[in-house]
C-alpha cells in the first residue's frame, strides 16, 4: 500500500509520484468556516491502495488565515492542474458563502480534457449547466463526496511511476502506446498537454497533442509539438522559440474518419478540445 502526500497552495510536490489528484472546488470565504477538503483528503488517503505515492494538490493555504497573494496562488493552480492525472471537482455551491465562481471557469477549461470527475451534492445550487457539460463530455458525475472519490481512484487505477519531467504527462496520455513508443527514444525536459480529444459515444482518447522540450544530439534543448490520432504513430513538429504551436485542423480528423484512414478517429467529429 502506497502513501499519500498533500501539497497545499504555493508548495512544491515531490520529485516523483505514482499518481496525482487536484482537488478543485469552492473554498469558504471565511477562514474560520470549515472546509470540505479535509474529508476529501481523508477519503483519498483511505482509498489509495496503489504501489507508490499519491500526490494530492489542494488549492488552499496550509494556514487559511495566511493565504498567499491571489496571483501567486493562481499561477500555482494553473501549473499543477494542467498535469494532474485526475481533477476532482466537488461543488457544494450555496449562496452567498460558497459561490464557487472561479470554479466555473476552472471546470469550463478542463471539462473536455478526459481527466475530470465532477461531484454535485443534491442541495448544490446553480449547477445545472455544469451537469449538462459533464454529460456532453463523458465526465463522471457523482452526488456524494465518497462516490466522487471512488470515481477518482477508479480513473487512476494503480497509476504509473513517473519522475522529474515525466510527471508533466498525465496518465491519460502516459498510458498510450504512441506516447510510450515516443518516450522510449527521447529524453524529456518539460511537457505540457495542449489538448486531448475524447469524442462520443465512447469518450475514449482519440487524439492528443503535447508541447515538449527535448535535448537533441546537437546539445541544445529543442521545443516540439508531438501529436497523434487513433492508434497511429506520433508526429514531431519543431517549434521555434517564442512561437506558439499551431494546432492541427479539426478538418483533418474528419477527413481521416470519413476516408477510413488507419489513424481513424471514432465517434463524433467535433473539434478537438483544449485540456
Amino acid at each position: 500500500m502506497g502513501k499519500t502526500v498533500v501539497v497545499y497552495a504555493g508548495e512544491q510536490p515531490p520529485d516523483s509520484w505514482q499518481a496525482s489528484v487536484f482537488v478543485a472546488g469552492p473554498m469558504p470565504r471565511d477562514p474560520d468556516a470549515p472546509s470540505w477538503r479535509p474529508d476529501a483528503l481523508r477519503l483519498l488517503a483511505d482509498g489509495w491502495t496503489g504501489p507508490g505515492t499519491l500526490v494530492v494538490f489542494v488549492p488552499e493555504a496550509r494556514d487559511r488565515h495566511q493565504p498567499q497573494p491571489g496571483y501567486i496562488s493562481q499561477n500555482w493552480e494553473e501549473r499543477w492542474m494542467a498535469i494532474a492525472d485526475v481533477i476532482l471537482f466537488w461543488v457544494p455551491r450555496r449562496m452567498p458563502d460558497l459561490p464557487g465562481l472561479n470554479t466555473n471557469i476552472e471546470y469550463g477549461r478542463t471539462e473536455a480534457s478526459g481527466r475530470v470527475v465532477l461531484g454535485l451534492p443534491p442541495d448544490a445550487v446553480s449547477v445545472h449547466y455544469l451537469r449538462r457539460g459533464a454529460e456532453a463530455h463523458g465526465v463522471p458525475v457523482r452526488d456524494t463526496l465518497d462516490a466522487a472519490i471512488d470515481a477518482t481512484l477508479a480513473a487512476i487505477g494503480d497509476g504509473a511511476q513517473r519522475n522529474g519531467a515525466d510527471r508533466d504527462v498525465p496518465l491519460l496520455v502516459w498510458r498510450t502506446a504512441a506516447f510510450q513508443t515516443w518516450r522510449s527514444r527521447r529524453e524529456l525536459t518539460t511537457a505540457r498537454v495542449l489538448w486531448t480529444w475524447t469524442p462520443q459515444p465512447t469518450f475514449a482518447l482519440a487524439a492528443w497533442a503535447i508541447q515538449v522540450q527535448v535535448p537533441l544530439d546537437d546539445g541544445d534543448v529543442h521545443t516540439m509539438l508531438i501529436t497523434t490520432t487513433g492508434n497511429g504513430p506520433t508526429t514531431e513538429t519543431p517549434i521555434a522559440d517564442g512561437v506558439a504551436p499551431r494546432q492541427p485542423s479539426p478538418s483533418r480528423f474528419r477527413h481521416q474518419a470519413q476516408q477510413g484512414s488507419p489513424n481513424r478517429v471514432g465517434g463524433d467529429t467535433a473539434a478537438p478540445h483544449r485540456s
